[in-house]
């Protein structure tokens, strides 16, 4: 009696009561067809129903694994950099103002009084605004 194969094995031969497992390096897309070799880039480790690959933009196969691609590797470095100069810069800028003159000078952006009053019968805490009527 004829059986369906499970997924990654695969029976092309009339008469056969057992399906064969897909070999390494190919797939078995359906289990009624001979297994396909498997591409150059991509990883097919046994019972394979399609090919793997590797996120090729940051990633590319090396053997049987994904490793980082070189674009991958100069965009880290840069990121790396940038990110510890911004530290670095920060740490001076603070070493630089001991004595809170940045925090002075900023005092009255930061401050929460404003004038209290009444425009147009309705309380407010801002200046009015021109609206262009």
């Amino acid at each position: 009696m004829c059986q369906i194969c499970g997924s990654g094995f695969f029976q092309i031969h009339w008469g056969q009561e057992s399906c064969d497992v897909c070999p390494d390096n190919h797939y078995c897309p359906s289990p009624d067809v001979n297994p396909i070799q498997c591409p150059s880039d991509a990883f097919c480790p046994e019972g394979s129903l399609s090919p793997g690959y590797c996120m090729e933009t940051f990633f590319r196969k090396e053997g049987d694994t994904c490793e980082l691609a070189p674009v991958t590797i100069a965009l880290l470095v840069i990121g790396g950099g940038v990110a510890l100069l911004f530290i670095i810069l920060m740490v001076v800028r603070r070493r630089k103002d001991p004595d809170g003159e940045l925090s002075v000078a900023r005092a009255p952006l930061l401050r929460k009084e404003r004038p209290q009053g009444r425009y147009y019968g309705i309380p407010c805490d801002a200046q009015p605004v021109y609206a262009g009527w």
